[in-house]
């Protein structure tokens, strides 16, 4: 192929531009899901759905983190929070309305529940078998993946 395989617009490409020359680092979230949309355009749906799956778990890591840090948690204890709650379903639910006094369920419950089949079975399939995702399948994935990570990015 000699033409782009997907378009960011400009000001994207601009803030990136502009991150890049005022030494910002990337946002690791962002990074992901576009490696996971690239992956996707190139057939390598399995790794895309992994990438996505990466970003979502980062954003709300993250999140979580950022907000037991305000309330003056140490990083020992955020460590050890972290760490009693290692499963997805626990940090979006339990630890993140710990920290926030919301939890992802909340957010949206449809999407919610579509994020939690799907990594049940497309992230947790591909991870641990030999599960292929249909593109369509994968694409609906990252996009779910996505906007839950968005929706947990904004709780205050």
């Amino acid at each position: 192929m000699r033409g782009q395989w997907f378009d960011y617009g400009q000001p994207a490409v601009a803030g990136f531009r502009a991150a890049l020359q005022n030494g910002t680092p990337p946002d690791s979230v962002q990074l992901l899901f576009v490696s996971a949309r690239a992956l996707l355009e190139r057939g390598a749906f399995r790794s895309a759905v992994i990438e996505a799956s990466a970003a979502l778990e980062t954003a709300l890591t993250r999140k979580i983190q950022q907000s037991l840090t305000v309330a003056g948690f140490s990083a020992a204890r955020i460590s050890a929070e972290l760490k009693a709650r290692e499963r997805f379903g626990d940090r979006a639910k339990s630890l993140l309305k710990k920290a926030t006094g919301t939890s992802a369920a909340t957010l949206d419950g449809g999407l919610w529940q579509r994020v939690l089949q799907q990594r049940d079975h497309f992230r947790h399939g591909v991870a641990h078998s030999d599960l292929e995702p249909t593109k369509q399948n994968a694409e609906k994935a990252i996009d779910d993946f996505a906007k839950l990570a968005r929706l947990i990015e904004q709780i205050p």
